[in-house]
């Protein structure tokens, strides 16, 4: 009875490490893991915050400017509304210039088999009078461009 109460008592110190310690290994990999996990994450909020930061920064930049954005936007309208204008007159010249080049009996014929074939069988052709199409405005571009400069100089005075 001797040797086999030493024996139980033997079991109970040796003790296998290797299995007690799997859990406690497996525990510790398992939260560095979740402390990457939340570097990461803090890196994210970081970079989330500088941009935040530097978009925040973009727009007060932009409404700093905004007189000058405002300007530049009065400008352009500026633009668009001559390039209508332009627009207008060239669409009436070409409608004058085909008016002119019907009065006087002349084609736009690129085919060299109907320049051929057009003095056997052109029709006599009678000069009709030009239509009186839209008449043109003469414009300044000052009317365009320089109206802001010399509102500026003026509130600048």
């Amino acid at each position: 009875m001797l040797t086999e109460t030493a024996e139980e008592y033997s079991k109970y110190l040796k003790i296998d490490l290797e299995k007690k310690l799997i859990p406690i290994h497996q525990s510790v990999d398992d939260m560095l893991t979740r402390l990457e996990e939340f570097e990461t994450i803090l890196l994210i909020v970081q970079q989330e915050r500088c941009n935040a930061v530097g978009l925040t920064g973009s727009l007060t930049q932009a409404l700093d400017n905004f007189g000058e954005l405002k300007e530049l936007c009065d400008r352009i309208d500026a633009l668009e509304k001559l390039i209508e204008h332009v627009k207008a007159n060239i669409d009436t010249i070409e409608r004058r210039i085909e008016a002119a080049e019907e009065h006087f009996g002349l084609t736009d014929n690129t085919s060299k088999i109907k320049n051929l074939l057009i003095p056997l069988f052109k029709k006599s052709v009678v000069p009709k009078e030009p239509s009186v199409n839209n008449e043109m405005e003469i414009f300044s571009t000052g009317d365009y461009f320089y109206k802001e400069s010399n509102d500026n100089e003026s509130m600048n005075e």
